[in-house]
């Protein structure tokens, strides 16, 4: 089952939908297309440095307290996130959920019963049924023989992704996987690739037809096949030759070489068409063209790009998920402060932040508020004159213009005098 057909067909099928009300799931061996998917390089090749990016981001949980916003540090919800089961470290979580949503477009997620002590699981997209209403909305879930209904259900979230096929935004009859729109140029390339390792595997040689000078019985004739086979015969065919009378011996080639075929540039073709779709800048994946200085721009790129709005996405879905466990004004969200490549970003941005303060917070508050939105650890200054506003342009106190000011006083940080 090549990637076109396997995403066609494992597209969820109405749940439920009005005169069928009965539980409903794919209708497709799933793990067939994720083995397509997956034989593809590029396809895995983007797949896994969307992860790696994504995992390199801390995910916290923050409190909103008017306009303030803080870390919930110590939160039993950070716990859980960092180690949802036995099975599975916080990375691993995160690459099922990331990876499921983007080949399959949906998945199920699962929090056990419990106060202190919970575990988060996930379940792919073909491992569950879902049951629709007739107001489409989902009434139950079906694991295997378990059926989830009732009071049961605010224990499971089922996420999907976007379907502008939906006829009401939300109420969608089937999952869209992420990757269907590159179906195509993956096919393309497993084929390129299949083609040229079936005629190495036969060291080389070509599909043709032989022919031999004389007459030959059909024993002879076949006799000489097999010997000519036996020598040149690759896997799936390759090198399979046909005999055929002819007044002379001659050999003329039926397939073509993948120069011929173009096959390195359509596959580089493709490649670029892949990485796109999935939003991975190609020199990430590929030393084509990769320089130290573009690689750090493509990073960024693909942090802005691609990792930012997954986080977003995943951090409303799992906020949503545990809205009961994590309290009133409490969410989970995403911390860059981390990510180097962005630092230059925040640099940039924390000055005009403090061109921006400047006359009107005082030297401490400007600097709480590069600490707590930009993530600089700076300590707090001491001595009074860092809790005074200045005039940006000449760097003194409104109250003291004109006054003569002793540069020893109030200098210090930490304590220091």
């Amino acid at each position: 089952m090549n990637i076109i057909k396997a995403v066609k067909n494992m597209l969820a099928k109405p749940y439920g939908y009005m005169t069928n009300l009965g539980y409903q799931r794919y209708s497709v061996n799933y793990n067939t297309f994720l083995k397509d998917a997956y034989d593809n390089p590029f396809f895995y090749a983007c797949i896994k440095e969307i992860v790696d990016d994504f995992n390199s981001v801390d995910i916290k949980i923050y409190r909103q307290l008017g306009d303030k916003v803080e870390e919930s540090k110590g939160h039993i919800v950070q716990k859980w996130l960092d180690d949802p089961n036995p099975q599975l470290t916080r990375s691993q979580f995160n690459e099922y959920f990331i990876t499921w949503l983007i080949i399959g477009g949906g998945l199920l997620l699962n929090k056990t019963k419990g106060s202190m002590t919970k575990y988060l699981n996930i379940y792919s997209p073909d491992s569950f049924e879902i049951k629709k209403d007739t107001g489409m909305n989902i009434s139950g879930y079906k694991i295997g023989s378990t059926v989830i209904q009732g009071n049961e259900m605010k224990y499971y979230r089922c996420v999907t992704s976007v379907n502008p096929c939906d006829g009401i935004a939300g109420y969608g009859t089937e999952f869209r996987s992420r990757i269907k729109s590159a179906a195509k140029p993956g096919d393309l390339t497993n084929f390129a690739f299949n083609h040229m390792n079936s005629q190495l595997s036969n060291s080389g040689k070509r599909v043709g037809i032989l022919s031999y000078k004389k007459f030959l019985n059909p024993q002879a004739k076949e006799e000489a096949k097999r010997s000519f086979e036996s020598m040149g015969s690759g896997t799936n065919g390759a090198g399979r030759i046909a005999m055929l009378n002819g007044e002379n011996f001659d050999f003329k080639s039926l397939d073509l070489t993948p120069q011929e075929l173009d096959w390195l540039n359509s596959i580089t073709l493709m490649r670029e068409i892949i990485c796109s779709t999935l939003g991975v800048p190609v020199q990430l994946i590929s030393s084509d063209g990769s320089t130290y200085n573009n690689i750090s721009e493509m990073k960024k790129k693909i942090y802005q790009d691609t990792i930012v709005p997954l986080l977003k996405e995943y951090c409303e879905q799992m906020t949503a998920f545990l809205k009961d466990e994590l309290g009133e004004n409490h969410y989970i969200w995403y911390d860059l402060s981390s990510i180097k490549e962005l630092q230059e970003d925040n640099t940039d941005s924390a000055q005009k932040t403090v061109e921006l303060l400047n006359g009107i917070a005082t030297k401490n508050e400007i600097r709480a508020i590069l600490t707590e939105k930009y993530g600089f650890n700076l300590p707090k200054m001491t001595g009074e004159w860092y809790d005074k506003t200045y005039v940006s342009s000449s760097e003194i106190p409104l109250e003291s213009a004109g006054e003569v000011i002793d540069p020893e006083e109030g200098s210090g940080i930490d304590g220091e005098e």
